[in-house]
């Protein structure tokens, strides 16, 4: 039994109980897991029936959001619709977005939650006051789908780039740019080993 039976399994318990606060596996309350992906993929099967299908709309969209989101990042970053356009058709193409993209588990939601606490980082070290709100609720999103240690990735990335950035200020004028690129690619790249 695969990991996405365990959650479709978890979650279709969850709606025909209606009890959305403690997961049930094979009777017992279950708790390897935080609930988000149970709630989303619940949402969609009190709308959609429960169904495979059902369970996999939450992620197929979150599928689609990553791609919009990496455009969005990359085109205020890059100044480039044509680079944004290129940075998430390669998102959207890698083997494994093509192969976690469809399927009901917490890869590619934790994708978009990672790209968008890039972007909100990137904002933060422009001066912006609001993006530390997105990066708060992008964290705290991540240890709801995946536990605590993912929202530490976000965060520790953050404070680990807002350092570098303020030395590099110091020494050899705003360089953002270099840190945002490889701030998103170690969230991107932290995603896909889980």
């Amino acid at each position: 039994q695969n990991d996405e039976d365990h959650y479709l399994g978890i979650t279709r318990v969850m709606v025909s109980q209606c009890d959305y606060i403690v997961p049930h596996w094979d009777g017992q309350p279950t708790f390897t897991k935080p609930p988000l992906l149970y709630w989303l993929m619940a949402a969609s099967m009190r709308i959609f029936g429960t169904t495979l299908f059902a369970a996999r709309v939450p992620v197929a969209l979150t599928a689609l959001l990553t791609m919009a989101a990496v455009y969005g990042f990359g085109r205020r970053l890059l100044r480039s619709d044509g680079a944004a356009a290129t940075a998430a058709l390669l998102t959207g193409t890698t083997v494994g977005f093509l192969q976690h993209g469809r399927v009901a588990m917490m890869e590619v939601p934790l994708a978009l939650l990672l790209v968008c606490s890039a972007w909100a980082a990137w904002c933060i070290s422009l001066g912006s006051s609001r993006a530390w709100y997105a990066l708060a609720l992008s964290s705290a999103a991540s240890a709801m789908l995946k536990g605590p240690a993912t929202a530490l990735i976000p965060l520790m990335g953050t404070a680990i780039w807002l350092a570098v950035r303020r030395r590099d200020d110091v020494e050899s004028g705003s360089v953002a740019w270099r840190h945002a690129v490889g701030a998103a690619l170690f969230f991107v790249l932290r995603s896909e080993e889980h």
